[in-house]
C-alpha cells in the first residue's frame, strides 16, 4: 500500500522535454484507482495511474484522462509499465507476458499531455491531489526510474522488457 511511498521535489519535464518513466509493479488487489506516480496538484501536473476497468491511464493537469491502455493486470503478478514522451509523441507501454513491452497507445498533443507543475512534489505510489495519500497504490513498485531529457525506447511497436536492474547513473 502507501507504506513507504515516496515524495520528493524533482525537476519535471515541460511540454517539450522528452522523458521516460518506467517501473515494475505488482498489485495486491486490482480494484479501484491506484496511482503509480505523478506530480498533480490544484489543476497542474500529471498522474500515471491504474484505473480498475479502464487500464493504465495518463491524466493531465485538469484531471482529464488523456490516454488509456485497456491494461488488465492480475493481482500478485509482476508487470512492467512505461510512459514516455519524445518531444512530440506520448506513449504508454506494458509488458505482454512474453518478455516484450508493447506500445498500447500514443497521443501527439503535448499541450494536452503535460501541464508543468513547478514546485509541486512528486509522489510515487500515491497522488498529490488534495494532500498526499489519494489513490494509494495497493502493492509493490520496484525499479522505478524517471529520466528527464531522454525517450529511452521511442518505438510504436515493442521492445524487450529490461531484465537487469536499472543503472544508477
Amino acid at each position: 500500500g502507501a507504506t513507504g511511498s515516496y515524495q520528493a521535489n524533482l525537476d519535471t519535464a515541460s511540454n517539450s522535454t522528452p522523458f521516460t518513466i518506467e517501473s515494475f509493479i505488482r498489485f495486491n488487489s486490482t480494484s479501484g484507482n491506484q496511482a503509480i506516480c505523478g506530480t498533480f496538484f490544484s489543476g497542474a501536473g500529471w498522474l500515471l495511474q491504474y484505473n480498475s476497468g479502464t487500464g493504465l491511464v495518463w491524466l493531465n493537469g485538469s484531471g482529464t484522462t488523456v490516454i488509456d491502455t485497456g491494461f488488465a493486470p492480475s493481482a500478485n503478478v509482476w508487470r512492467y509499465v512505461c510512459a514516455e514522451f519524445d518531444g512530440t509523441k506520448m506513449r504508454l507501454y506494458t509488458d505482454d507476458g512474453s518478455g516484450n513491452a508493447v506500445m498500447r497507445i500514443s497521443n501527439t498533443n503535448p499541450q494536452q499531455l503535460l501541464t508543468p507543475s513547478n514546485n509541486t512534489a512528486w509522489a510515487i505510489g500515491l497522488s498529490c491531489g488534495s494532500g498526499l495519500g489519494g489513490n494509494s497504490f495497493n502493492g509493490w513498485i520496484d525499479e522505478f526510474r524517471y529520466t528527464k531529457g531522454v525517450a529511452r525506447y521511442a518505438t510504436d511497436t515493442s521492445y524487450p522488457v529490461p531484465t537487469a536492474a536499472f543503472p544508477t547513473s
